[in-house]
């Protein structure tokens, strides 16, 4: 099931490779740079998953992360800031294959907005990186 949880928890952690974990966040604070990046494009999570639950996991995670902290230490926000969530789910219990889920939200006027997810968007330099825990609903 790949229906995101009520009891997300965004966790820091020691590590340089957040990509080992299965479900991570990655909060990228603005700034301009003239970097050019080229990459292989993903098909539309939505195809995967269904525009309705694709719909669902991004409100839920943006009430989420509006109404407290999800994180587990004090990070100080600015407008243009980026926050990734990176997800691995099965479709179903069938599914031999997991499904890599990206949402994606930028910060304005102290609130998270949803955000279409560019991998090709290099104004931003990571700052934080960390696990995602409890992300899915049983």
């Amino acid at each position: 099931m790949c229906i995101v949880s009520d009891k997300l928890k965004l966790c820091t952690c020691k590590t340089e490779n957040v990509e080992q974990f299965k479900h991570y966040w990655i909060l990228y604070k603005y700034q301009k740079s003239g970097i050019d990046l080229v990459g292989i494009p993903m098909l539309p999570q939505e195809w995967e998953i269904g525009k309705e639950t694709d719909e669902y996991n991004y409100r839920r995670l943006e009430k989420m992360l509006n109404a407290e902290s999800c994180f587990d230490i004090d990070i100080e926000l600015r407008n243009k800031d980026i926050l990734e969530m990176h997800f691995s789910c099965n479709k179903n219990s069938d599914s031999k294959y997991p499904i890599h889920l990206v949402y994606e939200f930028a910060y304005k006027n102290k609130k998270w907005r949803t955000n279409a997810h560019d991998p090709f968007d290099t104004d931003r330099l990571e700052k934080h990186k960390g696990k995602i825990v409890n992300p899915f609903s049983i």
